[in-house]
């Protein structure tokens, strides 16, 4: 049996926290030692949420442990949760806003680098990118051009030998942002909390 001390050197070192957000992982004893005396938290604290499993989310972070990949991560959005359904977000400018043209294309940049470092894999990423454009497109009247104009860019100037995923052409993952959008655009799937809901036999 680990000493008490063991025990917390190990949530230690298989954690991390940002707040009041605790993750930890392969640590499956974690709950034991939850509440003092002994744990971390004292006993009148009522923890709002708590999960575990092979798919959890952190913060905008959904983690995912499979046998076959290992752990990888996508983007989480609680916003898109039916609990928050009546509630109006405001995402991006209008399209017609007053803002200059480059800072308002800008929102391609920051979210396409925001993807590429929350998405392990190119299909995530693909499909976040797909997102954003459809929203800044359809949603918030963005000129159509000028936006695929900086997604194209952005892989052109982001090659590292072309490729910013392993097994895939920056090409390739500009066709899949592509099809992505096609699919949100026909009603085909449309984003969830923990990515796309497919609606099959639509389109």
């Amino acid at each position: 049996m680990p000493s008490k001390t063991g025990r917390l050197r190990k949530v230690a070192l298989d954690c991390t926290r940002f707040i009041d957000d605790l993750f930890t992982v392969s640590f499956p004893g974690f709950s034991n030692i939850r509440y003092q005396p002994e744990g971390i938290y004292p006993l009148s604290l009522t923890l709002l949420k708590t999960g575990s499993g092979k798919k959890v989310d952190y913060m905008d972070l959904l983690v995912d442990q499979n046998g076959r990949l290992g752990i990888h991560t996508s983007i989480f959005d609680k916003r898109l949760d039916d609990k928050f359904a009546n509630i109006r977000v405001v995402r991006y400018p209008a399209g017609s806003s007053a803002l200059s043209e480059a800072c308002k294309l800008g929102i391609v940049n920051s979210q396409m680098t925001r993807a590429l470092s929350l998405c392990s894999l190119p299909g995530d990423f693909a499909y976040s990118t797909a997102v954003v454009v459809h929203r800044m497109v359809v949603t918030n009247g963005y000129n159509r051009a000028g936006v695929w104009r900086r997604v194209r860019v952005f892989l052109l100037r982001k090659k590292e030998g072309g490729q910013l995923y392993n097994g895939m052409s920056n090409h390739r993952l500009g066709e899949l942002i592509f099809e992505h959008f096609g699919h949100l655009v026909s009603g085909r799937f449309t984003p969830g909390p923990y990515g796309k809901v497919v609606h099959r036999g639509v389109g």
